[in-house]
C-alpha cells in the first residue's frame, strides 16, 4: 500500500488534454452538467471546489511541473492553472454538446 504522504506522480496529467480527460473520467454526470451550463464569467467560481481537487489531485502543489508548464507557458500559479484546466474543460463540455445538437438534428 502507497503511503499517502508520497504522490503518485505516474497519474498526474502533463498537458491540459490529459487533465480534462481524467476529469471527465472522474467527475459525475450531474458535476459536468453544472460546469457546462455556466456562463464562461461564472467559472471562478470553481476555485474552490473544483479547482481545490485539481489542484491537490494533479499535482500543482507538489511538483508537477510538466502540467504547471504546459497551461501557463510563460509560468503560472496553481491556482491560474487550474483555472486553465477547467475553462478547457468548459470548452470541451460545450463542444460536445454542439456536436451532439448537431448529430441529432440529422438524424
Amino acid at each position: 500500500m502507497q503511503d499517502p504522504a508520497i504522490p503518485d506522480t505516474e497519474r498526474w496529467p502533463t498537458t491540459v488534454e490529459s487533465a480534462v480527460e481524467q476529469l471527465l473520467a472522474m467527475l459525475s454526470e450531474e458535476s459536468k452538467s453544472t460546469v457546462r451550463e455556466m456562463p464562461e464569467e461564472e467559472l471562478i467560481h470553481c476555485h474552490y471546489g473544483l479547482g481545490m481537487a485539481i489542484r491537490n489531485e494533479f499535482g500543482l502543489w507538489k511538483g508537477n511541473k510538466k502540467l504547471l508548464e504546459a497551461a501557463c507557458p510563460a509560468g503560472g500559479h496553481p491556482d491560474d492553472v487550474s483555472m486553465v484546466i477547467i475553462r478547457a474543460l468548459w470548452v470541451w463540455l460545450r463542444s460536445k454538446q454542439v456536436i451532439e445538437g448537431v448529430y441529432q438534428t440529422l438524424h
